[in-house]
């Protein structure tokens, strides 16, 4: 079995991440960013993201649940903040973890984010997530 560290998965979202996404260029200049690497970069909320994923959770909704139980609350998230979140968690996901494929429009649970659909992730290979 292949291990996955939370700081493989950090570095190269600090490395690559804008790249791949263009779109969120402007995204790693903001608290969001910060505090969604904080929880990526910890063993334990990555592993609770990816098996809830596995387990038919879209990811960003475990972010979310994961960003408002350590205390951090949007002043009024943007559609940008929204498309972001979910750019990070596919590039984690497609780009890192290389899960194979994914399914658009899963539904979320009520959030203050006002996110109401989300990728799920499909296809994964073997590996397990260390500090």
């Amino acid at each position: 079995m292949n291990e996955c560290s939370t700081a493989t998965v950090t570095a190269s979202i600090r490395k690559h991440f804008t790249a791949v996404y263009k779109a969120a260029a402007d995204f790693p200049d903001i608290p969001l960013f910060y505090q969604a690497m904080a929880l990526i970069g910890s063993a334990d909320a990555l592993i609770k993201i990816v098996d809830k994923n596995d387990r038919g959770v879209p990811p960003v909704q475990t972010l979310l649940r994961l960003l408002d139980e350590h205390g951090f609350e949007p002043a009024k998230p943007t559609d940008d903040d929204r498309r972001h979140l979910g750019m990070l968690l596919a590039y984690v996901f497609k780009h890192v973890l290389q899960y194979e494929d994914q399914k658009a429009n899963i539904p979320v649970e009520k959030n203050q984010w006002g996110i109401r659909t989300a990728a799920l992730y499909y296809g994964r290979p073997d590996f397990i997530i260390v500090k």
